[in-house]
């Protein structure tokens, strides 16, 4: 049998989803279980595509990378080298290998526990630009404060947090001008 594209998977992963909600609609909300069976999608596709968007000269132009294929590469190749398998075995090893389900729901606690780490440094963490999107996303410490609602009469004392900050618009791609209008 072989293995399936990534397009495959995620048809088979939102058919199974839809499936399984009580109107047959996909949800927004966040589920776990979804969230791993994308990322076996994706981690089990050596060919999978991620068209991203990068600036260049000032215009956008679209780059193809396969963050599949170059994991692979970068973690099962040395695993092949280290059992000293020849060129060609270790070739096949990392086209072939197949993640399981238990390994790609490593990778949810893993990207959470970078992420966090990382932002919790004061850094801004940019998400991949592609055709239609361009954001970042930051952690921001709020000192303690009291909320008044005077409408519902509650007070509320507000230790010293987190929020997270997005910072999401139109893409600069995304605009033109156009021929100035007399108002």
């Amino acid at each position: 049998m072989s293995k399936k594209s990534f397009t495959e998977r995620m048809d088979e992963i939102i058919k199974a989803a839809k499936a399984s909600s009580k109107d047959g609609e996909l949800k927004s909300s966040f589920s776990r279980k979804f969230y791993d069976d994308v990322a076996g999608a994706v981690m089990n596709d050596p060919d999978y595509v991620f068209d991203e968007v990068k600036v260049r000269n000032g215009k956008a132009v679209s780059v193809e990378t396969k963050p599949s294929r170059e994991f692979r590469e970068k973690l099962l190749g040395p695993i092949a080298k280290g059992f000293n398998l020849d060129a060609e075995d270790a070739k096949k090893y990392i086209e072939d290998y197949e993640f399981t389900a238990a390994q790609a729901s490593t990778i949810y606690d893993l990207m959470s526990a970078i992420n966090w780490e990382y932002m919790n440094t004061g850094k801004i963490l940019k998400m991949p630009a592609t055709k239609e999107f361009a954001g970042a996303i930051q952690l921001k410490d709020v000192d303690e404060s009291i909320y008044e609602n005077e409408h519902l009469k509650v007070r509320v004392k507000r230790k010293k947090h987190k929020v997270l900050q997005k910072r999401s618009n139109t893409p600069a791609w995304c605009k033109e001008s156009l021929p100035d209008k007399k108002w």
